[in-house]
């Protein structure tokens, strides 16, 4: 956190303008002695001619002037504002030069003119119309959704215009690159994000695609025109009649040869940024700038979340917290880009980014911080609500969930770009009673609507501060009390614009700060008074008990904290919140309720803690811790079929296993197909198996599973497996003859499903008298004369490994 000297910004200012009157008086010597060229290592000359309009060295009209001077000739602006420094996107001047046309002099339209021509609108606000931007030798590129217009030649010539090679395509890569980006915005913001598509134009750049134009545009990165695009009813939206809808073309950097940073993050966050105006004006042109740009610049994040080049801006909020968040149309510039910080807060904190889109929605028929709150109140806040929240959090300034909801995904990234939220003043209390004026003892400058000021508190005894508002404020009031990582956030009830905050032992913290903010419409018209003195308020006692001190993840822990107390608050009144994990995460709201009753799902030693605060808001913290046994799990499957042979393929399925704190399907098994003991598979969370077996025989099948803990348990089950009959088969050569023939017998076609074929045993008779001529043998070939003529049936018998047996015949 900054921590400036008493009027350290109003000085700055001063420091400032006397720079610039230095700076003026250079650039008049200069004009004296010839032109003079952009100068380096200043700031862009839209900050410089800001900077002197804020101070009064410049009217609107002479400042409008040189804005827009900026954008079409640079050249022309006076030495002292002329500057080689880039500025993000013009879009912001050209609208605030259409949205002030008709209130401009004759002299301020005419110089305008040459670039910024008048038309009667169609609404009673006059407008100006602009011509495309013209390229010489004009070429594009179409994609999907996109025309690119480009050239190769010139001043307005691509980066690289020769360089063709991915992909090699007959265009430049830099053109590739854009289109490529294009899309990307394109698909992220409407079709991801579901944001409105930009109304068609009416085939300008060739057809109603979006038109992309690459063109020298120093020292802008892009800029985005649409002021002769009114379409009034966008016909992209379904179920909406807009009313001030407007089409749009993009000019981008055609280059950035002269740009710092990355040239292809340069692209990427132009496009996202830009594009995403011609989104909001295809809602309506007429939404305040601070609004616009704050919404574009938070959407570069949304697009291209690694590059953050956003961070830059956060400085115009974070040195400038008590100028309003809501800055009018004429300060837009200089802060309306930091303001993303406010969109970022909604989207990690009130759902999500779609909350921004739905406060775009409510634009159609509500303004400014209207159509926010709008969207807000569909996610169950408001403005009022969250306001406060939000200026909490650009004090906390962190992404640990212990100080949520005062977080940013990115707050560690933010802390090193701006270290911290600008303090007000440094206020010393030593123990006598003090009254300091927010005015007289800040920096003379009082709060803005929907603006924040913070106060660095130097204490070494407890005190109490009583704030003294002013009627007809909205005030919302904090203490914030820091330690190591954790900042404790405590809101001030406030009645008639009066409120007391205590704090005990502030040497206790790294710091304690106040925060005030006037969340209201309303601008203070004087200052508000903080008020010390010492405190007899002392912090109650936490304590509580817990049945059992010991269980699994079946056990509801019974707790009760019926013990704390407090010297001041009755222990009924005494409010409790419990931390169930000891991660500084607060799981409960606050609640007089003493006792609760909590289980855990999984194992492991806990850390309990109780946190007790009183009506003064002052606080004790107790811990307990408690023990969560892992328990085994219960292994089950079950076997499909049971009964079977060699043949059969059984199913087997262990989903029925499950653990009190391991997920069925986390549980891992493993299995053993003989129940010998081996395991037969490696560990897996697969848990259906098949397996055949190749003999018969009675199996125990058993199944291990084991949790995340490493406990484990064991099922059996039984299969059968059944031995089958051989299949008797053998051929006889030849099948007829004489006394003289000798027959050749072959049993070599048996088979068995379990036993080989050499393992079969067979035996032969010849006759076919069921006296068996052979003894068994495994000899599968024999071969008989017979004696005597006649017709004879041969019987071959095969059995098997179980003796199991098969009988065939042939006649010969």
């Amino acid at each position: 956190m900054r921590h400036p000297t008493p009027h350290k910004r109003k000085a700055n200012r001063m420091v400032i303008a006397l720079c610039l009157a230095v700076l003026l008086y250079t650039g008049l010597m200069a004009l004296m002695n010839g032109p003079t060229a952009a100068q380096s290592g200043r700031p862009p000359s839209l900050d410089l001619i800001e900077e002197a309009y804020r101070l009064g060295e410049l009217d609107y009209e002479t400042a409008l002037v040189y804005k827009v001077y900026t954008v079409f000739a640079p050249d022309r602006l006076p030495s002292r504002f002329q500057s080689d420094g880039r500025s993000r996107s013009a879009t912001l001047i050209l609208i605030e030069a259409r949205r002030s046309w008709r209130d401009l002099s004759f002299q301020t339209r005419t110089l305008l003119g040459e670039w910024l021509s008048p038309y009667q609108a169609r609404r009673p606000l006059a407008a100006m119309a602009q011509d495309r931007p013209s390229l010489a030798a004009e070429q594009t590129y179409t994609t999907t959704h996109f025309i690119i217009h480009y050239t190769i030649s010139g001043t307005d010539s691509v980066y690289a215009p020769t360089v063709d090679v991915d992909p090699a395509n007959g265009v430049p890569d830099y053109v590739d690159w854009v289109a490529e980006d294009a899309e990307t915005v394109w698909n992220t913001q409407i079709s991801t994000l579901g944001w409105l598509e930009p109304p068609p134009d009416t085939g300008e750049g060739g057809d109603t695609r979006y038109d992309v134009y690459l063109k020298n545009t120093p020292p802008y990165y892009g800029y985005v025109e649409y002021v002769d695009g009114f379409v009034g009813d966008n016909p992209n939206s379904t179920g909406v009649t807009e009313t001030n809808a407007y089409y749009s073309y993009l000019v981008l950097e055609n280059d950035f040869a002269a740009y710092p940073g990355n040239r292809r993050d340069n692209i990427q966050v132009t496009l996202a940024h830009e594009f995403n105006h011609s989104i909001q004006v295809g809602y309506g042109e007429d939404e305040a700038l601070w609004l616009m740009e704050a919404t574009a610049t938070w959407m570069e994040d949304e697009v291209y979340d690694s590059i953050n080049d956003n961070y830059q801006f956060l400085d115009e909020f974070f040195l400038y917290p008590d100028i309003a968040l809501d800055v009018p149309d004429s300060q837009a510039y200089y802060y309306g880009y930091s303001r993303w910080i406010f969109v970022r807060y909604i989207s990690e904190h009130r759902g999500g980014q779609s909350t921004v889109r739905r406060a775009w929605e409510h634009s159609v028929i509500s303004d400014n911080l209207d159509a926010v709150n709008g969207a807000l109140v569909e996610v169950g806040t408001s403005f009022e609500a969250l306001f406060p929240r939000f200026v909490a959090a650009n004090y906390v300034l962190s992404s640990l969930p212990q100080n949520e909801p005062y977080t940013y995904e990115e707050a560690d990234g933010y802390r090193n770009e701006v270290g911290g939220v600008e303090s007000e003043a440094i206020l010393p209390f030593t123990g006598t009673m003090v009254t300091y004026d927010s005015y007289n003892d800040g920096n003379e400058h009082y709060l803005e609507k929907h603006s924040t000021e913070y106060w660095v508190v130097s204490a070494t005894a407890s005190f109490e501060v009583t704030f003294q508002g002013n009627p007809g404020i909205d005030y919302a009031v904090q203490g914030a009390l820091r330690q190591g990582n954790q900042v404790t956030v405590k809101q001030v009830s406030l009645t008639s614009q009066q409120g007391t905050l205590v704090v005990y032992n502030p040497a206790g913290y790294d710091e304690v700060v106040i925060i005030v903010a006037n969340r209201g419409d309303t601008d203070e018209t004087s200052s508000y008074d903080l008020t010390f003195q010492t405190t007899t308020e002392t912090p109650p006692t936490a304590s509580f008990s817990t049945t059992p001190l010991s269980g699994t993840v079946s056990t509801l822990f019974e707790f009760d904290s019926s013990a704390s107390s407090d010297a001041q608050t009755p222990g009924n009144q005494l409010e409790v919140r419990w931390d169930w994990e000891g991660d500084a995460v607060w799981d409960t709201a606050w609640s007089v309720t003493k006792t609760a009753s909590y289980s855990y799902t999984q194992p492991g030693v806990y850390t309990v803690a109780l946190e007790v605060r009183d009506g003064a808001d002052l606080r004790d913290v107790a811990t307990r811790t408690i023990t969560v046994a892992n328990t085994s799990p219960t292994a089950a499957f079950g076997v499909t079929p049971t009964l079977g042979t060699v043949d059969t393929v059984f199913d087997l399925n262990a989903s029925a296993s499950s653990d009190l704190e391991t997920p069925s399907a986390e549980l891992e098994v493993r299995w053993d197909w003989e129940g010998d003991a081996v395991w037969d598979t490696v560990w897996s969370v697969t848990k259906t198996a098949s397996y055949s077996y190749t003999q018969p025989g009675v199996y125990t099948v058993s199944l291990e599973v084991r949790d995340e803990g490493d406990l484990r348990d064991v099922a059996t089950r039984t299969i059968t497996v059944e031995n089958t009959s051989p299949t008797a088969a053998f051929v006889v050569s030849p099948t007829f003859g004489t006394v003289d023939t000798v027959f050749g017998f072959d049993a070599s076609t048996c088979s068995d499903s379990e036993t080989p074929l050499a393992e079969l045993e067979v035996r032969w008779d010849w006759e076919g008298d069921a006296v068996w001529d052979t003894t068994w043998s495994m000899t599968k070939t024999a071969s008989h004369q017979y004696s005597q003529q006649g017709t004879y049936t041969a019987t071959l018998e095969v059995r098997d490994g179980g003796d199991l047996r098969d009988v065939v015949t042939r006649t010969i």
